[in-house]
């Protein structure tokens, strides 16, 4: 299946739109503003302890469902993958969560096929208004129900230890809605969207070893309907229409600015001074290099 512009690199930066880009255009226009219109590169962050145990577990269910590497396996590839103190503590975690979790869903192996996990897609997108973008989304997994009719499913991977999740909450997350929109434009015809929840209230291994399976993992899903999806494209057309056609307005600085990395830059504009030597010396152009472009949706494997 061939999709998309055969040139990943000539997408630029501010007609793209993730979901990760709708949510800063909500929360911070500026940011927004400096990350995705002007393509600076932010930098890296030190994640939190539950960002980075998020990683890491996102990481063992990639490898079990895109490779079929046992997370006892999986284990030394992830003490590679994240060398630093905080990442050989929640290595370990990780892994007894993941062993947990096939355990728990060795259903899986004969009801689901993977047809693609951890995939980018960048596809073209026509808003309401008629501006020519690009929907850019990583879809968690995408399986193959084969016990209902071969139907196909999105699911999306949640590290999370709230109880916020139902059929109803999943049915309005934006990130999921263009999840099923991409899928949709992929010419996939999902019929349901899951929130494969993994709760990670629990950080002691004994404690992750002995706990019911009722409190680490939960699945809440909606279906996805023709008139859904074009509910939801309209939506996400609309919101990008506002974007584009908005005019840039800097607003003061808040509480929510103290970590922001454009901080300095945004003191500098809101008082007269010209940021762009202070922004050309911290911050480089985003890197597209890459961001692939997804032609064909590889098989993956359940297997053990």
């Amino acid at each position: 299946m061939t999709v998309g512009n055969s040139d990943p690199s000539s997408v630029p930066v501010h007609l793209k739109f993730s979901p990760s880009r709708l949510s800063t255009e909500d929360s911070c226009p500026q940011k927004a503003h400096y990350t995705y219109s002007r393509g600076l590169d932010p930098g890296s962050s030190k994640p939190t302890p539950a960002l980075l145990r998020g990683l890491i577990i996102h990481r063992y269910m990639d490898l079990w469902h895109g490779q079929g590497i046992k997370p006892v396996d999986a284990f030394s590839i992830l003490k590679e993958e994240f060398p630093t103190y905080e990442g050989q503590i929640l290595t370990p975690v990780g892994l007894v969560y993941m062993q947990r979790y096939v355990a728990t869903h060795q259903d899986d192996l004969k009801r689901y096929r993977v047809v693609g996990a951890e995939k980018r897609f960048i596809i073209p997108f026509t808003t309401p208004h008629g501006h020519e973008v690009f929907l850019d989304g990583i879809i968690d997994l995408i399986v193959e129900d084969l016990l209902n009719r071969n139907a196909i499913e999105i699911w999306d991977h949640k590290t999370d230890s709230r109880n916020i999740w139902s059929g109803d909450v999943v049915s309005f997350d934006r990130q999921l809605n263009q999840y099923a929109v991409i899928a949709y434009l992929l010419d996939y015809d999902p019929t349901r969207i899951t929130v494969n929840q993994i709760k990670t209230s629990l950080t002691k291994i004994e404690s992750i070893g002995k706990a019911p399976k009722e409190e680490l993992f939960h699945r809440h899903s909606a279906p996805v309907t023709p008139s859904s999806v074009e509910a939801w494209m309209r939506n996400i057309g609309k919101r990008i229409d506002q974007i584009l056609e908005a005019e840039y307005v800097h607003k003061n600085l808040g509480a929510h600015c103290i970590f922001c990395p454009y901080r300095q830059a945004c003191q500098m504009e809101l008082n007269g001074v010209d940021p762009e030597p202070y922004l050309r010396s911290n911050f480089g152009k985003q890197d597209d290099s890459d961001l692939t472009l997804i032609l064909d949706i590889e098989d993956g494997v359940f297997d053990a």
